[in-house]
């Protein structure tokens, strides 16, 4: 994938300073585990959340770190941001969730968002064309009819350990993707044997006509 010439980057730099999306996390214990995209950190005391995100479908992810350095299962949650869009989230500690701030709280965090950018990190731009390259064909309908009905946020816990100690994921009921069913048989009704023969050796045309059913 080519990268930015020297010109591009100041311009994207200069957009996002102008259009660039906001997510503040508040009450955040130190160490947890924040990511977005396909990039994360441990965070410090003094992180608030993440700025200059280019404005888009983004998914973020975080994990919970025990006082003993165990580090739980990530929960994550895509947003769509819109060009200079701030999302506010607070931390619940009993649960080890975020949870969206009240509208009043997120107004005046809108309004004073201006104190808050020594604490909120930028968004790792190197990494954008890379991200959008991988999620430019989705869009939000098609989101909206695979996330969880129950919650907008994808959970998976540790049910045993597995291979070195390492846990194996299973989804919480109600909180994985909402999976379409693929299609028993692998041709349509009436398909010649020279069809059946081709898709069978390549199932390409099979995937085609199973994107353009969900696309409907």
């Amino acid at each position: 994938m080519a990268s930015y010439t020297s010109h591009e980057e100041k311009d994207f730099e200069k957009f996002l300073q102008c259009k660039g999306a906001a997510l503040v996390l508040l009450n955040v214990p130190v160490h947890t585990e924040i990511g977005i995209d396909m990039h994360s950190w441990t965070i410090g005391p003094k992180f608030k959340g993440i700025n200059l995100i280019p404005p888009g479908l983004h998914f973020i992810n975080y994990s919970a770190v025990s006082k003993y350095g165990e580090t739980a299962p990530a929960t994550g949650f895509f947003h769509y941001f819109e060009p200079n869009d701030v999302l506010v989230k607070v931390y619940q500690p009993a649960t080890e969730e975020f949870k969206d701030e009240s509208p009043e709280q997120t107004e005046r965090v809108k309004i004073n968002l201006q104190s808050l950018r020594g604490e909120l990190g930028p968004y790792p731009s190197e990494l954008w064309r890379r991200w959008v390259s991988l999620t430019q064909k989705i869009d939000r309908r098609h989101l909206e009819s695979v996330l969880p009905l129950s919650e907008k946020q994808m959970r998976s816990t540790a049910k045993r350990l597995i291979n070195e100690g390492l846990p194996e994921l299973v989804p919480v009921a109600g909180l994985d993707f909402r999976w379409y069913e693929l299609p028993e048989r692998t041709h349509k009704a009436g398909a010649t044997p020279a069809y059946i023969t081709a898709v069978c050796i390549d199932p390409t045309p099979i995937l085609d006509d199973l994107i353009r059913h969900l696309g409907k």
